[in-house]
């Protein structure tokens, strides 16, 4: 449906830029110059028969019987008949072309709807005349076969969102529900038993409804449906509050956090939305980080931009799945349950707030060191 879609917008931005086109002018001038040959060839033949039956009726002394003088002075007495033949002649061939040029291009124009509506990468040729056209129909071809891309990449991502959606709410909604059952069939359970479980399922709601609201959030954003709230703010003051925030996390698995943030980053950002950047991004260097290590975290102006970067250490980290590390539901190390490693949205949610606000993310790896660099336009 969205692809017929697509296509009949193609088609009708086509019609449009044909009515604008110089492509009847084309046609009309191929027709004229047709006609002005077919017409001349008619003058050229008509002046030598005049000239021919001149020349032989009178400079010459013929005998009546003699087929050459016959010959010149039938066309001589016939000079008009002969003119309007050759203008009705003229006629016919022009309008015979005419007919026979239509239907190549009617049959050329018909080849051409297949392949346009064709899923395959095979373009379209027309006659010389039809260049134009031709130019815009394979123009019409690619944008329709990247829209036929674009649209199964777009079926692709909601059916792996519905599929890890109920992968990753199954996991503590079965908690929740298996917890629940012991407080309501366990009559005789201790109060600190009661007390413990009854926790363990509030735990488990909470994180149930954080994977909610990280799938409602890149399901928001995947439709750019997004209204950034930018306000001028310090930049340094905020990353070094945020990552203090932290400080028990990093307690957590000995970690050190070593900042070095430039003093008065002033720039236009929504607080809101690069607040959960940079919490997906430390929370996730927390994750992954080895225990005993460091998680280093710079900013600096360059230029016209901001760049800052997050570093961690960690263990092993395949390169092909960190070319993908911005993807929904990629997790670095798929040993970590949702749990320990989140959604597998984080990372993804954190690119595109950055991209709504004209910058750039980028995950490298040095040596054992996996180091996020964002850069932010001033």
């Amino acid at each position: 449906m969205l692809v017929n879609l697509n296509l009949s917008k193609l088609f009708g931005e086509w019609v449009i830029q044909l009515n604008n086109s110089h492509f009847k002018k084309s046609l009309t001038a191929n027709l004229l110059k047709k006609i002005a040959v077919t017409i001349g060839i008619s003058i050229i033949t008509f002046i030598i028969l005049f000239v021919y039956s001149y020349e032989v009726y009178h400079q010459y002394v013929w005998q009546e019987y003699d087929l050459v003088y016959q010959l010149a002075q039938l066309i001589k007495d016939n000079l008009p008949a002969i003119s309007i033949s050759l203008i009705a002649l003229d006629t016919i061939i022009i309008f015979w072309l005419r007919y026979r040029e239509s239907l190549q291009y009617i049959e050329k124009m018909l080849e051409a709807g297949k392949i346009l509506v064709e899923d395959s990468e095979r373009l379209i040729s027309l006659p010389f005349e039809l260049k134009e056209i031709e130019d815009q129909m394979n123009q019409i071809k690619k944008d329709s076969l990247k829209n036929r891309a674009a649209i199964k990449q777009a079926e692709k991502q909601r059916n792996d969102l519905l599929l890890y959606l109920a992968h990753d709410l199954k996991t503590p909604l079965t908690s929740i529900i298996g917890y629940l059952d012991l407080l309501k069939s366990q009559t005789n359970l201790s109060l600190e038993e009661k007390s413990n479980y009854t926790k363990i399922a509030y735990d488990k709601s909470l994180r149930l409804e954080e994977l909610i609201e990280e799938f409602f959030l890149i399901a928001k954003y995947n439709l750019s449906d997004i209204t950034l709230d930018k306000q001028q703010v310090n930049l340094s003051i905020m990353l070094a509050q945020i990552s203090y925030e932290f400080m028990p996390l990093y307690r957590e698995k000995n970690l050190e956090c070593v900042n070095e943030i430039e003093d008065n980053l002033i720039v236009s950002i929504d607080i809101n939305q690069f607040e959960r950047v940079f919490d997906n991004l430390i929370r996730n260097a927390i994750n992954y980080s080895d225990k005993d290590s460091k998680i280093n975290i710079s900013a600096k102006k360059e230029n016209d931009h901001i760049i800052i970067k997050l570093s961690n250490s960690v263990n092993f980290v395949d390169k092909n799945k960190l070319n993908h590390i911005f993807e929904p539901f990629v997790r670095l190390d798929e040993s970590r349950s949702s749990k320990t490693g989140g959604s597998g949205l984080g990372l993804a949610i954190t690119k595109k707030i950055i991209e709504l606000h004209h910058g750039t993310i980028r995950a490298d790896l040095n040596n054992k060191l996996i180091i996020f660099t964002v850069k932010l336009p001033l």
